[in-house]
């Protein structure tokens, strides 16, 4: 057999048919709704389809029985209210190559279109947690804005890729990207410029030439400018460059006050989670993250049990962006923050792993990941820093970071749960108890997982927050009421 062969097994009429192709593949969704249309609705066989392109295997069945690798047709009258006759393609493989896929696929549609197919349905899997999910969505794309429609009219979700981000923080943009993808949607463009583009040296360069570009692309709605606050001048030449955009905009340049931001006609953000929100909002999706009243409540119960010389915070990054942020919202709390990568240079700290009064470590840092990757890849390089701070018994909090990332740990969550566990025995060996807050960077797309990271953090009794915005706030809280204990 050199090419595909269709076998017909009954010769049928069909009046301007849908076409519907569920071959097996993620999860075997597709394959799986498609049987089941098959089952429920008692859709007949008419043809059988075998290609060289197919796996030389075959499939044991029960009882010893061998089933060749084939793909099958069916077919159905009069389906639903608008009396519809469908064409169904399953099978139990895919071709092993793209070439063949294409050659097969080529075939299977010179097939059916003497039938004069109506549309043509492909169904799928898309990645998501391996833990059950409260609400279950059908995601959708199509060839033309009439064919969205009826999708829409369906109930199914269809992801906008309306915003492109420039950005000077790779945390910053992964963070925004990740909250557009938890709320139904996405991003045209990302264009990452690097930490130094915006300082005196560089002058901008990158981020201005991915203005240029994001305004040209006919693709992309609108624009969000992520950075801390760029040098004097460079902010200058930034501010200039903004109020001339058509498009509308979001800028979250951290450090940089509402009225500066809004007078170029940009919507200004003072967190990476308002950044994402408001960009959201252009297009309107009215997303929420959730009540912050619920930290509050978090709060209380995280103090219980703590011992009265508890009362210090002691935060350990992987990402720069965040333990600036961090410091950020946690100072006014704290009345100060030391940190080797302080937000002003009185409070840098000598000896960047002795931690005094309130800290926050950036083991992104140099003087750490000097001939070594960077934490968010080596999950090792901040584990001694877990226990250390537990053994100061003036420690009331430990909050971290987590980011997922392609070439990332495994498990960066779970592999540091035995040094939270045994923290939190120290803790108690002495009469105390520490709260361990922390936030999870990534999506259900993540070959980690994100809510299965969530959920080892949580059955170690870690307070997991939705985003590192959330997870300072929750810290300064507790900061709080430890004060008003004292």
């Amino acid at each position: 057999m050199k090419t595909t062969e269709i076998t017909v097994l009954e010769e049928v009429e069909l009046d301007n048919p849908i076409f519907i192709e569920a071959l097996p593949g993620l999860g075997h969704v597709g394959k799986l709704a498609a049987d089941h249309m098959i089952d429920e609705l008692g859709a007949t066989k008419f043809a059988e389809i075998y290609s060289p392109t197919f796996p030389p295997q075959v499939l044991v069945k029960d009882e010893g029985v061998i089933e060749n690798m084939f793909n099958e047709l069916y077919y159905l009258r009069d389906v639903g209210e608008d009396n519809l006759d469908l064409i169904i393609l399953v099978g139990n493989t895919q071709s092993l190559s793209p070439e063949g896929q294409y050659l097969t696929c080529k075939e299977i549609l010179e097939f059916v279109k003497q039938f004069d197919i109506d549309r043509i349905y492909t169904l799928g899997g898309m990645v998501t947690s391996p833990q059950p999910v409260e609400n279950p969505k059908v995601f959708g794309a199509a060839t033309n804005e009439a064919n969205i429609e009826l999708l829409k009219e369906a109930d199914i979700e269809i992801r906008a890729n309306d915003g492109g981000i420039v950005g000077a923080s790779g945390t910053g943009i992964q963070h925004v990207a990740a909250i557009l993808h938890e709320a139904g949607s996405g991003v045209s463009q990302t264009i990452g410029t690097g930490g130094n583009d915006l300082k005196e040296p560089v002058g901008g360069i990158t981020m201005l030439m991915g203005i240029d570009a994001l305004e040209a692309d006919p693709e992309t709605k609108y624009i969000i400018l992520i950075s801390r606050k760029p040098a004097d001048s460079v902010l200058e030449k930034m501010l200039a460059r903004i109020r001339t955009m058509k498009k509308p905009r979001v800028v979250f340049f951290m450090g940089c006050d509402k009225e500066t931001i809004e007078e170029t006609g940009a919507v200004w953000a003072d967190n990476l989670d308002n950044c994402a929100l408001r960009a959201l909002e252009l297009v309107g999706n009215d997303y929420s993250l959730g009540s912050l009243d619920e930290l509050k409540e978090t709060a209380k119960e995280a103090v219980k049990g703590m011992a009265p010389e508890q009362k210090y915070v002691r935060a350990a990054y992987t990402g720069g962006t965040y333990l600036d942020e961090g410091m950020r919202t946690m100072w006014d709390a704290a009345g100060g923050i030391w940190s080797n990568a302080p937000l002003s240079p009185e409070w840098k700290l000598a000896d960047g792993e002795a931690s005094k009064g309130h800290t926050a470590i950036d083991y992104g840092e140099e003087e750490f990941t000097l001939g070594r990757p960077h934490p968010a890849i080596d999950a090792s390089i901040r584990r001694p820093a877990i226990l250390k701070e537990a053994a100061d018994p003036e420690t009331a909090v430990i909050v971290l970071d987590f980011i997922l990332t392609p070439p990332g740990h495994m498990d960066p969550c779970g592999f540091v749960v035995p040094d939270i566990k045994k923290a939190q025995e120290i803790a108690k060996a002495r009469g105390g108890k520490i709260a361990f807050v922390a936030s999870v960077l990534g999506t259900t797309a993540d070959w980690q997982d994100i809510r299965k990271q969530e959920e080892e953090l949580r059955e170690a009794g870690v307070y997991v927050c939705r985003t590192n915005y959330r997870a300072a706030l929750l810290a300064s809280e507790i900061i709080r009421l430890r004060k008003e204990i004292a």
